[in-house]
């Protein structure tokens, strides 16, 4: 009786819900119609809204979806980002949608999130302020937000529209820095709204994704190079030293997984003189009568995170500490572990690094088809956090985000099996199921966590 009781009032809600999104939306339309009359940007909020409301009409896990292109929104709205804002919305949209027991490699990451989190608190207690307990929710969303988003999103079959959406700007980006770059004579600070190192990560996270092209993808071998290429293009021409580096250890890990062919060997090649240009650029600065730039600047940084470690050695002196005026030096630390033993002291850098050594441990015992590329993008932006800033909204939410995807495309092929039929008037959902390959790697076998 309760079960049928049940059944009946969730058949209610579902026939209900078209209707409720209809009068909300028109209230909201009706609202914002009359408050736009002395503000334009009220009229834009409201498109906005309405466009939300609409996804949520047509499917939940669409809304989610939007996190992948707001990773290019840089632009600050108060405190925060607005691709953090972005963030939060969708992760409070997924969070009724996530499902941590279908995927055990999912639970454990977020179970390891939960652990960094709480190992953080100590740090609150002893450094009561305000940027403090925000930077602590902040990194939790960046994390923990960024991997519900993505399993989300590749559990309902979004998974290749999703990395679609974030690929294909940057490939456009790549071509128009590398055109502005040209006719700069290669001297770019940043590119539009974008900072170099900013830009520069978008476009490893892009190249990385390109050169693994998991089958699940359904990408041809030539678009997967042509991706690598440009954005690799894009970094070299912006002169992001980190992104370089990072694109050369994702190749370095995807051979060692024998994940590369003989196309993407061109790319290979190609990191050789990428390398020695930022190895020579790098000696350069080390070697010249500037003290300014920006290799000796990171030198002094360094020995000042020291000396504001030295003040508290195992909890640190609290997270964001630079905004505010208690040290004679206001600097976010260009390293991860010197931001994490300025922040939080040696107990936060052991829960930084324990963090990515329990989520690379998990990822690399997947089944390939989907371990490979979020264990590698993962070793990327830990490159990447040696050489610059690390806890930063998209550069930080991004690999978690991709990595969440996923493991949801794997929950996904895990319960409708890599024969399954699609659904019927779905497009997304049918390209799922990848065609044969001879390749290990990319093998459609049963998925299995190892």
């Amino acid at each position: 009786m309760a079960a049928a009781v049940g059944r009946i009032a969730a058949s209610a809600g579902q026939a209900m819900r078209p209707v409720i999104f209809a009068v909300a939306g028109t209230g909201v339309i009706a609202l914002l119609a009359y408050v736009s009359l002395d503000n334009r940007m009220y009229a834009l909020i409201g498109a906005v809204a309405v466009l939300a409301l609409g996804l949520l009409a047509l499917d939940p896990a669409l809304l989610p979806v939007a996190a992948a292109p707001g990773m290019f929104l840089l632009q600050r709205a108060g405190s925060l980002s607005v691709s953090d804002l972005i963030l939060f919305v969708s992760a409070v949209v997924a969070l009724p949608l996530v499902r941590p027991s279908q995927s055990p490699v999912l639970r454990t990451l977020l179970w390891t999130v939960v652990a960094y989190q709480a190992l953080l608190i100590p740090t609150l207690i002893s450094n009561p302020y305000r940027a403090n307990l925000i930077e602590w929710g902040h990194e939790l969303f960046l994390v923990g937000g960024a991997l519900i988003i993505g399993w989300v999103i590749g559990n309902a079959g979004y998974g290749r529209l999703a990395v679609g959406l974030y690929v294909v700007p940057c490939c456009v980006l790549a071509v128009l820095v590398v055109i502005s770059a040209v006719g700069g004579g290669f001297h770019l600070a940043g590119f539009w709204i974008y900072q170099k190192n900013a830009i520069g990560d978008l476009f490893a996270f892009a190249a990385v994704i390109g050169y693994a092209r998991p089958a699940w993808l359904r990408w041809r071998p030539a678009a997967g190079t042509l991706v690598t290429l440009l954005c690799s293009a894009g970094a070299l021409a912006i002169v992001s030293r980190q992104a370089i580096v990072s694109i050369a250890a994702a190749v370095a890990v995807l051979a060692i997984r024998k994940v590369a062919n003989r196309r993407s060997r061109i790319v290979l090649l190609a990191m050789i003189p990428a390398i020695a240009i930022a190895y020579n650029i790098t000696a350069d600065q080390l070697q010249s009568d500037n003290k300014f730039n920006s290799a000796y600047q990171r030198l002094q940084w360094y020995g000042d995170s020291l000396d504001v470690w030295r003040q508290a050695r195992w909890l640190g002196v609290g997270l964001r500490w630079w905004y505010t005026n208690r040290f004679s030096v206001n600097f976010q630390p260009p390293n991860a572990e010197f931001e994490m033993l300025t922040s939080a002291g040696i107990v936060g850098v052991a829960a930084f690094i324990v963090t990515f050594v329990v989520a690379l441990r998990a990822l690399w015992r997947m089944d390939p088809l989907y371990g490979v590329l979020p264990f590698t993008i993962l070793v990327v932006r830990f490159v990447q956090g040696q050489l610059d800033l690390y806890w930063v909204a998209t550069q930080s939410s991004l690999p978690w985000l991709i990595v969440g995807i996923c493991l949801g495309v794997q929950s996904l092929m895990r319960v409708r099996g890599s024969a399954a039929q699609p659904e019927s008037g779905t497009v997304e959902r049918s390209d799922l199921t990848a065609p044969r390959s001879r390749n290990p790697t990319h093998a459609l076998a049963a998925p299995s966590d190892r």
